[in-house]
């Protein structure tokens, strides 16, 4: 039932379901029989009727004739496809929670990273406001006539600050400074 095979079906014929990366463990399982030896548990694999492959586990008791002979022996394959299956998912399962775990680490660094560079900002941004009150005080705050003549600016930094300050003012009756 496992490889697909009726129980009339292979009966006189060759079947060739061992796979070609199983040929080596399979040649060491068949001198073990032949050498009377038996053997358990060795996992492998092998073709169904439909050429699919099945994972399987098998073992192998030998019997002897009186003289110590190897007179049989049988062999059982029992199917661990989904055994096999479920120990993938398993595996899968764990290496998603390792992946969480690592996220959850990253995360909690990103944030600390974060809180770190809020707390900068906050602290440079505090000292460029003060930068623009003192840049502020010494630009002229409002229209002024000089000589004559009225001086009236804006002053719009980019930022908080800009790098350059300028003002005007009476030199004497005669001379302005700007």
């Amino acid at each position: 039932e496992v490889f697909g095979w009726q129980p009339e079906e292979p009966v006189g014929k060759k079947i060739d379901y061992v796979p070609e990366h199983s040929r080596s463990e399979t040649d060491m399982m068949i001198e073990k029989v032949l050498a009377g030896e038996s053997f358990s548990g060795i996992e492998s694999q092998r073709y169904t009727k439909t050429k699919d492959l099945v994972d399987v586990v098998i073992s192998a008791a030998t019997y002897l004739d009186r003289e110590g002979n190897p007179a049989g022996s049988v062999h059982m394959l029992r199917d661990v496809t989904h055994r096999k299956k479920l120990e993938a998912q398993v595996e899968e399962g764990k290496r998603i929670l390792r992946l969480q775990k690592d996220l959850e680490e990253r995360n909690q660094k990103l944030g600390e990273s974060h809180e770190k560079l809020r707390q900068a900002y906050s602290v440079i941004k505090k000292d460029l406001e003060a930068g623009a009150r003192i840049q502020s005080s010494l630009i002229p705050q409002a229209a002024s006539i000089i000589c004559g003549i009225r001086f009236d600016s804006l002053f719009m930094p980019s930022t908080f600050v800009a790098g350059d300050i300028y003002n005007y003012f009476r030199l004497d009756e005669h001379c302005i400074g700007f």
